[in-house]
């Protein structure tokens, strides 16, 4: 027993800043590190991910200098990556009354600068669509709804466009558009 006293008598005498100052600069970095690795995880899905969207069509005329409208069609645009759409829904409502619908599902789209990929309505159907829209009062909506994920899988991602006819533009023109 004399000895374990001894052995606690002489026992050195720290100062404790000193000796845990250290440990908290560890863990410190340590969380830090985490966060770091979570906010470079975050930054690479965002960066690596597809993004699909839609928009109303248009033509250049090089001779005018400005674009002209293509209402019966709808432009699509693919960046950062491949996509594989699964469904791509696009309707028009004239008020309440849905007068066109048209779906596609699995088919994949490369973002390529070059190339367009677009979806037209047929003349006969976009004629009987005006046709209906000059003897109404309500307005004509567009709606595109796209569903995609990435090719390898994963998150699926939804695209949402709604648009209203300007007649005296001959024009779609945007009222909401929603990305999840």
């Amino acid at each position: 027993m004399e000895s374990i006293k001894i052995f606690i008598e002489n026992w050195p005498t720290t100062n404790w800043v000193a000796q845990y100052t250290p440990i908290v600069i560890a863990a410190i970095a340590v969380i830090v590190s985490l966060y770091s690795a979570y906010l470079s995880r975050r930054s690479f899905d965002l960066s690596s991910r597809p993004y699909v969207w839609a928009s109303s069509y248009g033509v250049v005329d090089q001779g005018k200098r400005h674009i002209d409208p293509v209402p019966q069609r709808v432009g699509y645009r693919v960046k950062n990556a491949p996509a594989k759409v699964l469904e791509s829904l696009i309707s028009v409502n004239l008020g309440d009354e849905q007068i066109f619908s048209h779906n596609e599902q699995n088919f994949v789209r490369f973002p390529d600068e070059s190339s367009e990929w677009s979806f037209a309505i047929g003349q006969d159907s976009f004629e009987s669509i005006m046709n209906k829209y000059d003897t109404s009062d309500q307005p004509l909506i567009r709606k595109v709804d796209v569903k995609y994920m990435a090719l390898s899988g994963g998150r699926k991602y939804k695209y949402s466009l709604v648009q209203e006819y300007i007649k005296s533009e001959n024009q779609w023109k945007d009222i909401g558009s929603q990305a999840s």
